[in-house]
């Protein structure tokens, strides 16, 4: 079974090959469209006026039929973009795995004798406790519980020299880092890539001038919001 990851990568995936698509899909129909055309000029039974009115129909009917495929395809788009983001910060929301009691119990100890100190020792000697504690920190869930207690503790503290404000920003910012599982580091690269997604353009001028030159501009000022034209034509 894929974890949540998995599932945001394959999304990730799915968003990527249709991305990939734009060129080929532009192609492909206007390889369609050609033949199509070539077979109306071709047509000796056709006056020119018939030819018109044939090639008039195919332009009509082709380009809905592009925006019908591009509707599809930008709807199975942006299902990718919202899996890929759900998953993504299902996550970075999963708990953090417990350690083994003892160690929480030792760590939970350590916090709350610099809790202690924030009280009644000098503000250098808390923030060289704080720091030097986050220097030692390689679990991801001890990384997370100090810095849930930061807060607390600058409010404790009061106003720092400027050295010593620069000194607790590196500790946090280590902290950060080192509360992220690989996972998770994962899920926030995803989560970073996928953003604004949801509305991004598919299609260039570069394909807009495919189809404007064929089916005409009606079409081709469309094919990144194919639905919209689709509601008017219906």
């Amino acid at each position: 079974m894929m974890n949540f990851v998995e599932k945001a990568k394959q999304a990730k995936e799915k968003m990527m090959e249709i991305e990939n698509r734009s060129t080929s899909n532009i192609g492909a129909w206007k390889d369609l469209y050609d033949d199509a055309k070539r077979e109306i000029l071709m047509d000796k039974m056709l006056s020119e006026s018939g030819k018109h009115q044939k090639i008039e129909e195919l332009n009509k009917t082709m380009g809905r039929q592009l925006l019908e495929m591009l509707a599809k395809e930008k709807n199975e788009y942006r299902q990718a973009v919202v899996e890929a983001e759900n998953n993504a910060k299902r996550e970075l929301a999963n708990p953090l795995k417990k350690p083994h009691d003892l160690d929480i119990a030792i760590n939970d100890q350590t916090i709350q004798k610099i809790e202690l100190d924030a009280l009644f020792s000098r503000k250098s000697e808390v923030v060289r406790s704080i720091s030097d504690y986050a220097d030692k920190i390689d679990n991801p869930y001890f990384a997370e519980q100090l810095l849930g207690k930061l807060p607390t503790l600058m409010d404790r503290l009061g106003p720092l020299e400027s050295a010593e404000m620069a000194k607790l920003k590196s500790a946090y910012h280590q902290l950060q880092d080192r509360a992220l599982t690989e996972e998770k580091k994962e899920a926030k690269a995803l989560l970073s890539s996928v953003e604004n997604a949801f509305g991004r353009k598919l299609y260039n001028q570069l394909h807009e001038d495919v189809v404007a030159s064929r089916a005409g501009v009606e079409f081709s000022r469309h094919l990144n919001d194919a639905e919209s034209k689709l509601e008017i034509l219906d």
